[in-house]
């Protein structure tokens, strides 16, 4: 082997294969870092000890790579806790907090909220973020249609929706996932519109025109009692017809009666009066 030769086989091995360990490898001081920081954070975590909790931030971070680093400044001290209930979906977790910061980690913090994450995605935690108390159970029962409603709405509004969704008929109707989207695409303004007219809408009838075609009624365009009354029109008319149809035979048939039988009737009646 030539001197060459083996001036580079050496630096490969000085240079390269060192290099190579520090990419596969976390890095130790980032690792110490955040050791220090969790520690000073946590009580229980100082308990530990430095060796304890930095071989567990090192497994977490060879097992999710190194946004678990930043993700545990975030997160905390309870961000070790976190990533061990996500389980599976630990890596979204990760996603979540680095994009939502102190936010994400005081909903899914809470392991009903961490179920509802996990089967919604990022929206469902906008809504539990905004409305804590009063997201959950819309959110449970409808999905993706709830969580997006309840993104769009005041926290009166909100209290509305909870309410309708436990209580009210208008939805119980089965329609409930068209009125929240309705909710989501309009806002406060549908959710108002639904909670001041929840009465008039327990009308299948009504309900029916206003899923249809929401926009004129938000808008005042068109009103909800004449929905009604044009909904009901056919039904009338087919009522009328009905009658009609049922009830003209009988009548001719009475006439008839009357007619051949009426005059015979008539004497007789004169006779009884005449010689009762």
């Amino acid at each position: 082997m030539n001197t060459k030769r083996i001036i580079t086989c050496l630096v490969i091995a000085v240079v390269v294969l060192p290099l190579s360990q520090v990419a596969a490898n976390p890095p130790a001081i980032a690792i110490r870092e955040v050791v220090e920081y969790l520690m000073k954070k946590s009580s229980g975590l100082a308990a530990k000890g430095a060796q304890a909790v930095t071989s567990q931030v090192t497994e977490v971070v060879t097992k999710y790579g190194p946004d678990a680093l930043p993700f545990l400044r975030k997160a905390g001290p309870d961000g070790l806790q976190i990533l061990d209930n996500a389980g599976a979906n630990a890596p979204d977790v990760i996603k979540l907090v680095l994009k939502r910061g102190n936010e994400a980690v005081r909903v899914i913090s809470k392991p009903r909220n961490m179920a509802i994450f996990i089967k919604h995605g990022d929206n469902a935690v906008e809504a539990l973020a905004k409305h804590p108390g009063l997201a959950e159970d819309l959110i449970e029962r409808f999905g993706s249609s709830g969580a997006t409603a309840m993104t769009k709405v005041s926290r009166v509004n909100a209290q509305h929706l909870a309410i309708l969704a436990k209580k009210d008929p208008v939805m119980a109707s089965g329609q409930a996932d068209q009125l929240l989207k309705i909710v989501g695409k309009y806002g406060d303004n549908a959710a108002e519109f639904i909670w001041k007219n929840k009465v008039v809408l327990a009308s299948s009838a009504v309900l029916a025109a206003f899923l249809a075609d929401p926009e004129p009624y938000l808008t005042g365009a068109k009103d909800l009692a004449s929905a009604g009354v044009t909904a009901a029109t056919p039904v009338v008319a087919s009522w009328g017809n009905s009658i009609a149809q049922s009830t003209l035979p009988i009548f001719v048939a009475s006439l008839l009666a009357l007619y051949f039988i009426g005059p015979q009737l008539l004497r007789r009646i004169r006779r009884f009066v005449r010689n009762p």
